[in-house]
């Protein structure tokens, strides 16, 4: 397993690693002690785990093309305007949300943008989708159905070429709540 994670980032591909009930991103390596750098979406910092820590490899498909990369901004966790706590989210259902990325902007491109509660994540896998064809420009302003309400939303951003191709992907780190109480006027202020 350590010679195909040594290939895959050598080629500059992250490689999916399993570890017990959870998967994180292999994408270095230390050559005399077979750590792998990981990023683990349940820490906000680089960690170093040995090599025997992981289960399985798994290549990442479709490959990703260079300068294809797509970062979210806005929402990603732990920013909201009504304060609930640390890391803690939260938004008026029937105000705008303004959702807003980095990376890079090619010509011809497209984001999706889908939304999921993360209670169905492995179960249904309920995405439901805000945007199919949005111009990747870096933002989108999406008003919240005044219906929608609960905890633990999350939000994927793909980059699309004019044939419909994944090129890059990126989720929200952290979750957000939507709770009623916005109207029409696009307010997003308790």
């Amino acid at each position: 397993m350590y010679s195909d994670l040594v290939r895959e980032v050598n080629a500059s591909y992250p490689t999916i690693m399993g570890v017990w009930g959870h998967t994180v991103t292999g994408f270095g390596y230390s050559t005399t002690e077979q750590m792998v750098a990981i990023h683990n979406s349940n820490s906000p910092a680089i960690d170093n785990w040995h090599i025997d820590e992981f289960w399985q490899l798994a290549q990442i498909h479709p490959r990703p093309k260079a300068g294809c990369a797509i970062n979210i901004i806005h929402p990603d966790g732990g920013q909201g305007w009504i304060d609930n706590g640390p890391d803690f989210e939260t938004y008026l259902a029937g105000s705008i949300m303004e959702i807003s990325w980095i990376g890079d902007f090619l010509p011809n491109t497209t984001v999706e943008i889908l939304i999921s509660p993360v209670s169905t994540y492995g179960v249904d896998d309920q995405w439901y989708e805000i945007a199919a064809a949005a111009p990747n420009t870096g933002s989108y302003s999406w008003q919240i159905p005044q219906h929608w309400q609960g905890e633990d939303y999350r939000i994927v951003l793909q980059v699309l070429d004019a044939e419909g191709n994944i090129l890059g992907v990126d989720g929200s780190y952290g979750s957000f709540t939507i709770i009623p109480g916005g109207g029409d006027s696009g307010s997003n202020h308790r």
